[in-house]
């Protein structure tokens, strides 16, 4: 899938001119780069399956998301805003849930990186063996 998606979808990521100065640099920008062509690829797609794709790019998907309101009631207490039509037909499609636990940290998260930590300990299987 990606393959095929790369030459369409190489220039819309906007890698710009590369300025590392090590090797083990180069390596972690051009996988973070391969992540985002593969998550645009895995959106595009479920934007197509789902009927989205006419009215809504994937830039336009990021763009409404992007404004997702969280309303903060003291120090602890955090909810998320009434969504909108739209967005909540973005849920949709994506199958996240406003109960989600994707959906809580969309919500609670107070920049990217505040966002991939909370992301990253999300436990999504568990074997004991």
């Amino acid at each position: 899938m990606v393959p095929a998606a790369a030459p369409a979808l190489k220039n819309s990521l906007a890698l710009k001119r590369l300025r590392v100065h090590s090797q083990q640099a180069l390596e972690g920008v051009l996988f973070i780069e391969f992540l985002a062509l593969i998550l645009y690829a895995v959106m595009r797609g479920v934007l197509r399956q789902t009927g989205l794709n006419k009215p809504l790019s994937v830039p336009e998907v990021l763009f409404e998301l992007r404004k997702l309101n969280k309303v903060r009631f003291g120090r602890k207490k955090t909810i998320i805003a009434e969504m909108t039509k739209r967005q909540r037909e973005i849920f949709r499609a994506f199958d996240i849930s406003a109960a989600s636990e994707v959906m809580a940290i969309l919500a609670l998260s107070n920049d990217i990186h505040d966002m991939r930590a909370r992301l990253g300990r999300i436990v999504v299987g568990y074997d004991r063996r």
